[in-house]
């Protein structure tokens, strides 16, 4: 039987490397929501000859993906005191009253802006229950929003929504001894304009999923996890530097092996894009990692909402490999083999060379037929290293009480 991860206790060169980011419990919903009171339990009889319906249980320990339905309604709910300041009296006895667990929390919701229940549930705690409670404490405080959120038609509830509020934020720079606005700006973003935030949480749910699978295994972990804000902000000091454009993933994602560090941008795409964006954002990777050091070890991890969106992809993509540069190497995945197979199983296919010449003719916004049955796939740890990583395996995210040896959060190495 696997070890429970977690306790019960309270808590240089020219390439591109990345730099140090530092009330009551709710109703159940559906009876709020009902047209009418329930009925009354029916007496019902058994019969003693009748054999126990036997319940097939899936084994806890199998990785799957996290439950996130296409388009969820949120019920919005701003507590009273999410955006007021604090004075230090309160300052000060909000500090002595969070844990360690607690400050990792708030500083997971800064870095990802968007999380579930579930998902925290995944990181941090061993019981939904014990998640409840606490996140309901957080929320009581005004450190964080609590959205329940329902799947149309009917009122299937799901894992409420969390996010930083701007107390939350001014609180955890704080604690960490920064200036507040660029915490508050944010938190008030992330509260404002969440209009992808199914994409953000299913993005994010996969770097979950990658710390959730990585327990089972003793050689190998999810080292650092940089959110897309992160991202976009020390890409886009280094883009200028160096005169290139602007690639900005939903997340990028160092993996520890006994190998070395398999380092991967992962673009979550719902197919909501067209060809020429498409094109437009596989060709800013290409400018992004050209002819820098250590590019071939550089992955471009694609997770595709249908085999058909997969197609697509390779052909687009082909275009680009005929210049013949020393670039980023592209991977391309769907959402259903995802969830069969896991975040470490035989997922990722080659976007390789085209064997043809393009011609002339060619209109790229027809795909050629891409044979996907016959392509190789890999898994992430088969995937080209970088160097070693000074961590060990029991810093890497998702093990147990992993935030106390790590108490900058999963963005910092």
């Amino acid at each position: 039987m696997a070890q429970d991860p977690f306790g019960e206790g309270d808590a240089s060169n020219n390439g591109w490397v990345p730099g140090p980011y530092v009330t009551a419990v709710r109703k159940d919903l559906v009876s709020a929501f009902a047209p009418a009171p329930s009925l009354p339990a029916a007496v019902q009889g058994t019969n003693p000859s009748a054999k126990p319906l036997r319940i097939q249980e899936t084994p806890s320990l199998i990785p799957r993906r996290t439950p996130i339905h296409g388009r969820p309604i949120i019920l919005r709910d701003l507590h009273k005191h999410s955006s007021s300041q604090l004075t230090q009296d309160e300052t000060s006895r909000l500090l002595r009253s969070l844990t360690q667990r607690d400050i990792a929390i708030l500083q997971a919701l800064h870095d990802y802006r968007y999380l579930n229940t579930l998902q925290i549930q995944q990181l941090f705690f061993h019981g939904i229950r014990s998640t409840q409670m606490r996140l309901q404490f957080l929320s009581d405080h005004g450190l964080i929003y609590r959205w329940p959120m329902i799947d149309p038609p009917g009122l299937t509830r799901r894992p409420s929504l969390l996010l930083l509020t701007p107390r939350g934020g001014r609180l955890l720079a704080e604690f960490r001894g920064h200036s507040p606005w660029s915490y508050i700006r944010r938190a008030e973003d992330a509260r404002d304009h969440c209009w992808h935030v199914t994409h953000d949480l299913e993005a994010n749910g996969f770097f979950v999923d990658l710390a959730l699978a990585s327990r089972l295994h003793m050689d190998q972990g999810l080292w650092l996890w940089i959110g897309e804000e992160s991202c976009r902000s020390s890409r886009r000091v280094w883009a200028k530097q160096h005169r290139r454009p602007i690639a900005t993933p939903d997340g990028e994602g160092f993996y520890l092996t006994r190998g070395g560090v398999v380092a991967f941008d992962l673009e979550w795409d719902r197919g909501t894009e067209s060809v020429s964006r498409l094109r437009a954002k596989l060709r800013t990777y290409v400018g992004f990692y050209n002819d820098t050091k250590g590019a071939d070890r550089e992955h471009v991890l694609f997770v595709l909402h249908r085999s058909s969106r997969e197609e697509l992809l390779h052909h687009v993509a082909r275009e680009l490999f005929l210049v013949g540069r020393h670039c980023c190497r592209f991977w391309t995945t769907t959402v259903e083999r995802l969830y069969h197979v896991g975040p470490l199983g035989p997922l990722w296919a080659a976007v390789e060379e085209s064997d043809s010449g393009k011609d002339d003719d060619e209109d790229l916004d027809e795909p050629k037929r891409v044979d996907l049955q016959r392509l190789r796939r890999r898994r992430l740890t088969d995937l080209s290293a970088r160097e070693t990583s000074p961590r060990t395996i029991a810093d890497c995210i998702g093990r147990g009480r992993w935030w106390e040896r790590r108490p900058g959060g999963g963005e910092v190495a």
